[in-house]
């Protein structure tokens, strides 16, 4: 693999996945990218007081392609040392600090000190790609006779490209609405559909968390995203009469993951990106398992 041999100093392996934080239904959402370290560059310079005979990681540029729109590379931010993640969630026009000014390969990367750069946002529904250039420090030794005649900061070659991602947002739940009493054998929930997102599944859960143990999941649905020409709002129905669903007080809470079916990774950590939740309280709640009966009398190997 392009970057994984012993004298590379090309990044590899990147990886870019939608996320979203905090909780669910977070209005956070955004892009998550990692990758490799190059095999011919050590993380750390060598020796007590700078890089040694070995070089260096100094960090990394790290590039963006909106593949929606201009298909043009730009540069989005730079991570400092070996720090191999880069978190690309603001879907505003925005200022990153501390940005290497070189971005040819083979240039001296520059002091990122003080240098910012002015990114353009994530665009809801767009698919991205990612590449990496990785800012290092070598000391050359042209004739290698073992007598190095120059150190130099250089700028490796673009990695290979990372999967292609989707950005993506949360809708809302139009119905049922907060609090409505609600009958799980049939249930109804109509919900706004995003950009970029052609596969909705609606959750039920008997725990805000949405943890599997307590959760419901419908089966999906296929729609035309509405940025390609599909509607506004999709309808899903569903029997979600599961006791794991349902609370001991007879409530749910109703999500609604979306994502698309185009990316290789799904959003991270729900499997697509969630909906504010409702809660509801369950009309006829679905009865909890038999409780065991005992029985009086004699046993087999009991005598009165």
């Amino acid at each position: 693999m392009i970057g994984g041999t012993k004298n590379e100093t090309r990044s590899f392996d990147v990886v870019a996945q939608s996320f979203q934080s905090d909780a669910v239904g977070s209005p956070v959402t955004g892009i998550k990218v990692h990758w490799q370290r190059p095999r011919g560059v050590p993380g750390h310079p060598d020796g007590p007081n700078g890089p040694g005979p070995f070089g260096g990681i100094i960090g990394y540029l790290v590039w963006r392609v909106d593949t929606t729109d201009t298909g043009l590379a730009e540069v989005i931010g730079a991570t400092l040392g070996d720090q191999r993640i880069w978190i690309d969630e603001p879907f505003v026009t925005h200022t990153v600090n501390n940005v290497f000014p070189g971005t040819a390969p083979g240039d001296d990367p520059g002091d990122p000190a003080g240098n910012a750069i002015v990114v353009d946002g994530l665009t809801a529904g767009h698919r991205y790609r990612y590449e990496i250039m990785t800012a290092y420090h070598t000391i050359i030794d042209a004739d290698r006779n073992g007598i190095p005649e120059a150190e130099q900061d250089l700028l490796s070659p673009f990695s290979p490209f990372s999967n292609p991602v989707t950005a993506l947002v949360p809708g809302v739940i139009t119905f049922p609405a907060q609090n409505d009493a609600v009958d799980l054998t049939a249930l109804t929930v109509t919900f706004t559909t995003t950009p970029g997102a052609d596969k909705y599944m609606v959750m039920v859960s008997s725990d805000f968390g949405f943890p599997d143990s307590r959760t419901f999941r419908c089966q999906p649905i296929t729609v035309v995203p509405p940025d390609k020409g599909g509607p506004l709002s999709a309808t899903v129905n569903c029997n979600a009469a599961v006791k794991r669903a349902v609370s001991a007080a007879g409530r749910s809470f109703i999500t609604v993951i979306a994502w698309a079916s185009t990316d290789p990774i799904r959003p991270a950590p729900w499997g697509g990106i969630s909906y504010p939740p409702i809660q509801v309280s369950v009309l006829n709640p679905p009865p909890g398992p038999p409780k065991p009966v005992h029985t009086g009398g004699v046993g087999p190997n009991h005598h009165k």
